[in-house]
């Protein structure tokens, strides 16, 4: 992503991961998560970015089904779930698509 002009926050965990998007809120506008990740989930962490900002875009990844998260993308806290493996090529596509809706 970041070959591509993208600039990117790293983070290790859910909790960090909610720590960093506090520290540069004004400056997210995406966060791409794994949904399984250790001392808090993606979908909660999806979850508490969206009642911090409703404007924030969550993409979610995960090797699981995305029919078993189904209710957390309908109640609008992930704007997409990307089944792993993700090719660079569908994830830029998404994330350009998140980025820019009225250009896609």
């Amino acid at each position: 992503l970041s070959s591509e002009g993208y600039r990117i926050l790293h983070a290790k965990n859910g909790k960090d991961a909610l720590q960093l998007f506090v520290e540069h809120q004004q400056e997210i506008k995406l966060v791409i998560t794994d949904v399984m990740m250790p001392i808090m989930d993606g979908l909660k962490l999806a979850r508490l970015l969206h009642d911090l900002d409703k404007n924030v875009s969550v993409i979610a990844s995960s090797g699981l089904d995305p029919e078993e998260k189904k209710a957390e993308l309908e109640a609008g806290f992930i704007v997409e779930f990307l089944v792993k493996p993700v090719e660079l090529d569908n994830l830029l596509r998404s994330v350009h698509k998140h980025l820019n809706p009225k250009k896609t």
